[in-house]
């Protein structure tokens, strides 16, 4: 298989998947960050554990992204990393939050948690297996992508679901069934961001060579 060359990596790094600026990004990153973290910390089953765990956590995101919105421009890297790492947190706070929502109506199987972190570590394993093939084939010299519709959708149909269940069309599983899809959705995007933590390593990795 061909190997990685600083040329492909360097055109894998400098690939805008979205066509915003810096600091919106980071908006964007706090603010789905705290709908989703602090009602999963805050609400549900273990929530005297989840706040301890989770509320600190989102306090020093908030602070680190804040640290990085005054000078961005000359802060790539630790930008790319904070992509990454609060990417990874949303991912698995999605999980949590899936799973908080759905003991509300069922009993989650002790087997059921463990399927699911399985299939979670494999999905975060083809990503980024995917992202270098990728990179290997000259994949982000020839591409690129603009929008967000993909960040938006899923906060749509959440929206959707609660106002369904709030006006009484649809009862209380339909809900709780609408609105764990969603967070999964969710869930599977904020895992595919996950491929900052490879571009992260990769700049460090080729730094020299690609300045």
């Amino acid at each position: 298989m061909k190997e990685l060359n600083s040329t492909d990596v360097k055109a894998y790094i400098r690939f805008e998947s979205l066509n915003v600026s810096k600091r919106r990004i980071l908006f964007s990153h706090i603010m789905i960050s705290g709908l989703i973290s602090i009602p999963t910390a805050v609400f549900g089953v273990y929530s005297n554990i989840t706040q301890i765990l989770i509320i600190p956590i989102i306090v020093l995101v908030a602070i680190w992204a804040v640290n990085l919105a005054f000078g961005i421009e000359r802060k790539q890297k630790e930008f790319i990393l904070f992509l990454g790492c609060n990417s990874l947190i949303l991912s698995m706070t999605c999980l949590l939050a899936i799973y908080k929502i759905l003991s509300t109506i069922i009993e989650v199987s002790t087997m059921a948690i463990i399927g699911v972190i399985i299939f979670y570590i494999i999905g975060l394993i083809i990503n980024n297996l995917n992202v270098l093939r990728l990179i290997k084939k000259g994949y982000y010299h020839k591409n690129s992508i603009s929008g967000s519709t993909v960040l938006i959708f899923p906060f749509a149909v959440f929206g959707l679901g609660i106002g369904k269940a709030m006006i009484g069309n649809i009862g209380q599983n339909g809900a709780v069934i609408l609105i764990a899809s969603c967070l999964m959705f969710f869930a599977v995007v904020c895992m595919i961001g996950t491929h900052n933590l490879l571009k992260y390593m990769l700049i460090r990795r080729f730094n020299k060579s690609i300045d």
